[in-house]
């Protein structure tokens, strides 16, 4: 009894981190510096608001392009999901720009969802940009996904498990 309360307990707190965490933040650009995404402006879009994500599916590859007035040097740039960081690039760029073709399901290692983008480069002037990424999929196969189908299945079987007791003290 005792263990399940404390599964409960855990399901509950996990979620809640989860949920709190999942909020984007930032400004989308500083710096003399320009960059697309599929062809999307970075510094048009916000890097907070779900509404301005670009959409891209799972088995895309997405043309991510940065420019500088000036020579860029030293670039990273990092995913987050979920409150999750990773890099998934840096490397030295060549003048003034670097470009990559992006394989989606390389680097959307949780599964669809909202992706928050951040890149950052160094130089003579240093730029920082973000954008949201919303990788279209099926979210039942995801990693977290599968973690709340689990929660909600013993959830159900605590529930079942409470009324089957509360049937037995109430028949006797």
């Amino acid at each position: 009894m005792r263990q399940r309360r404390w599964l409960g307990s855990l399901a509950l707190a996990v979620c809640a981190t989860i949920s709190l965490r999942t909020s984007p933040a930032g400004a989308s650009m500083t710096g003399p510096c320009t960059a697309t995404v599929n062809g999307h402006d970075v510094a048009s879009l916000s890097a907070s608001s779900p509404s301005d994500a670009i959409d891209v599916k799972e088995s895309d590859t997405v043309a991510v392009k940065a420019q500088s007035s000036s020579a860029i040097g030293e670039y990273r740039v990092q995913l987050e999901y979920a409150g999750i960081h990773w890099t998934v690039a840096k490397g030295q760029a060549t003048d003034n720009g670097w470009s990559r073709e992006v394989k989606v399901s390389t680097y959307a290692r949780y599964g669809s969802g909202l992706y928050r983008v951040h890149g950052v480069s160094g130089g003579s002037s240093a730029c920082d940009g973000a954008v949201l990424i919303n990788v279209d999929g099926q979210p039942l196969t995801t990693p977290l996904g599968l973690g709340a189908v689990a929660f909600i299945l013993v959830g159900a079987a605590n529930l079942a498990a409470t009324v089957r007791r509360a049937r037995k003290v109430v028949a006797s």
